[in-house]
């Protein structure tokens, strides 16, 4: 009796292992690597996802004597990051870029995004007056023309080139630091 009753134990083992272990293995095995390939991306992670940017014009309030020493070092900031590959704005909007202009502007941002695949643009603003200078950078994205994220300073008290360019260095940080 008990060497017909391990035997029959042994058979319902191994048809257990059979129709039920060896068929839930397979199917976790497929819906793992099925979830590693397909992943389910919400609008708002898609918009978030910023690989590509490209750098605005920087602008000041005293006839570009900060802006032409501001903008190029951005551009550098942006270029040294490994996190973002840098692209250039398209021309028609470069030119024309004024302060200000691409926030809410989904139609200047769509022809950036249409024409190279451009996620997000990065700008910078510098104001000298009575109390010091303020400094302000924003990304915004070129999908939904929304500001992404803003870093400031105010009433910096430097005036020296290499001392407002350590300022931007940190601002940057800053700025990407605040992105979600």
């Amino acid at each position: 009796f008990c060497a017909g009753h391990n035997l029959i134990m042994k058979i319902r083992i191994g048809l257990f292992t059979i129709f039920v272990l060896v068929p839930f293995a397979a199917f976790s095995q497929s819906a793992a690597s099925n979830a590693s390939t397909n992943r389910l991306v919400s609008a708002v992670d898609e918009s978030l996802n910023i690989k590509r940017v490209a750098v605005a014009p920087f602008t000041d309030n005293v006839s570009q004597i900060y802006g032409s020493k501001l903008g190029p070092s951005l551009v550098e900031l942006v270029q040294k990051d490994q996190q973002w590959s840098l692209l250039e704005l398209p021309k028609e909007i470069a030119t024309s870029y004024r302060v200000g202009s691409l926030n809410n502007n989904r139609a200047a941002l769509s022809l950036v995004r249409a024409n190279q695949s451009i996620d997000a643009v990065v700008t910078g603003h510098l104001v000298q007056g009575q109390r010091g200078i303020q400094i302000q950078l924003q990304i915004i994205s070129t999908l939904d023309a929304q500001v992404l994220a803003q870093a400031e300073i105010t009433d910096f008290k430097g005036f020296e080139i290499n001392e407002v360019q350590a300022e931007l260095r940190t601002l940057f940080k800053n700025l990407k630091d605040s992105l979600p």
